[in-house]
């Protein structure tokens, strides 16, 4: 009960932090001098903190389980059924071209970075954090490679982002590889990890996932939330509803449920109730599609986590 109290306090801490810090912006100087602030905060944790957690969880995951391998492959296809369902609603709906390509964007992007690190991490340690790296080892690819240039059909632009060349040269996604290449042979070698590695990652996944959601909190705009409440819906039934069923029926399918001592499971169904992803914004910004609508799906998804996370926590515990 009290890793789900700690996950929940950071959450919803960050979130009001966030927070705070945007409704202070009273002048152009003091936006510049917080949008600087939070992307400064954001590069620490990502080029620097997170390769730090992540060498030590693949250092020390069961790499000899072949369970493993099919976690990348039922995280693509839980998204491309979020992206399947956020089209056929759409068409349902009648939604134009930009509205259609923003909730497209919500269905195709899942928070796992964020919240699926911080909450595997809070109920199942760091076995259960390393799963959830492995689960979404091909995300930041499928979102380049797929979800990019689907939301560039539903542009009014025909700007070219150079997205292929920008997956082969982002640095974010260089310095996992190389971090999940690194913690792997040193576990494959049979390297003993230091014993300070465990304390370590106890204090910087929980704060660095605090700064990360107050980053997210920072973005946060509720003014438009009411014109939407159907698509709302309907967003909150794809990611809380059906991506689950999903997600636990090919798990129960592939027997997952039956390997080691039920962790690997366990991540699985946390990462099954995740909210919209921020990524999915990035499209939907690059793109002119419809940003009101987008903001609205990944706001009240994040939000319903509130609610989720002690549902999840009481049916896993």
């Amino acid at each position: 009960m009290g890793r789900m109290i700690l996950s929940l306090g950071i959450i919803v801490g960050g979130l009001i932090v966030g927070q705070i810090f945007h409704l202070a912006v009273k002048n152009e100087r003091t936006r510049t001098r917080n949008d600087r602030l939070m992307t400064t905060i954001r590069n620490i944790i990502v080029f620097y903190v997170t390769p730090i957690i992540l060498l030590g969880a693949f250092w020390i995951v069961d790499i000899r389980n072949p369970a493993l391998i099919s976690l990348p492959f039922i995280c693509i296809l839980s998204l491309l059924f979020g992206s399947a369902l956020a089209l056929l609603y759409s068409k349902i709906a009648k939604h134009d071209k930009l509205k259609t390509g923003a909730f497209f964007c919500c269905g195709s992007a899942t928070n796992i970075g964020a919240f699926g690190g911080l909450l595997t991490f809070a109920f199942l340690g760091e076995p259960g954090y390393a799963f959830c790296v492995l689960f979404f080892v091909l995300g930041a690819p499928f979102m380049y490679a797929f979800v990019f240039p689907v939301s560039g059909y539903f542009s009014r632009t025909t700007a070219k982002q150079g997205i292929f060349k920008k997956l082969i040269t982002d640095k974010a996604i260089i310095i996992f590889f190389a971090t999940m290449f690194v913690g792997f042979l040193l576990n494959f070698l049979s390297v003993k990890r230091p014993a300070f590695y465990a304390p370590l990652n106890e204090y910087l996944i929980p704060i660095s996932s605090f700064f990360l959601v107050a980053a997210l909190g920072y973005t946060m705009r509720f003014s438009k939330i009411r014109r939407y409440p159907k698509e709302i819906a309907v967003m909150f039934a794809i990611k809380y509803v059906l991506t689950p069923i999903l997600i636990i029926g090919i798990s129960l399918l592939l027997g997952l449920q039956g390997y080691g001592d039920g962790t690997l499971f366990k991540a699985l169904v946390i990462m099954s109730f995740l909210p919209v992803g921020f990524n999915a914004l990035i499209p939907i910004n690059i793109y002119g599609l419809h940003r009101d609508l987008g903001n609205s799906c990944w706001i009240v998804s994040t939000l319903s986590l509130i609610i989720v996370v002690p549902v999840v926590y009481l049916v896993l515990f």
